[in-house]
């Protein structure tokens, strides 16, 4: 199983995508911000990195650019469902900015479920069996 950090500015989020990856036996570690992120990545180098988009002080595409830094082969996946119009940019920018994979939010838990497992290499790529 895989060890996942996930950022998002909102508890109830954070609280949810760690309770859905859970359920296959992954073991999370939650942060609020970019800049607890980073320091916990340091010290405990995860599998997966999954962030929220549109956070205060440093945003996830920040905090994208900063983990690719320290690290090419870590998976990363953005989610945002906000920034309006903008969402669409937003997501964009992330994959082009390191991200492996780009969710809207709010998350079908199954797709990241699915994105999760591909990522860690339990699924092969673009597989579409059920969670």
């Amino acid at each position: 199983m895989a060890r996942i950090l996930v950022l998002d500015d909102e508890e109830h989020m954070r609280e949810a995508v760690r309770l859905a990856l859970e359920r296959d036996g992954h073991e999370i570690s939650e942060v609020s911000d970019g800049a607890t992120a980073l320091s916990l990545f340091r010290d405990q180098r995860m599998d997966i990195v999954i962030t929220d988009l549109v956070m205060p002080h440093k945003d996830g595409a920040e905090v994208i650019r900063d983990i690719r830094k320290l690290s090419s082969t870590v998976k990363i996946i953005a989610l945002s469902g906000r920034g309006g119009i903008c969402i669409k940019a937003n997501l964009d920018r992330a994959l082009m900015t390191g991200a492996a994979r780009a969710l809207m939010k709010p998350c079908d838990f199954d797709e990241l479920r699915r994105t999760v497992r591909e990522l860690s290499g339990e699924l092969p790529a673009n597989t579409l069996s059920p969670a």
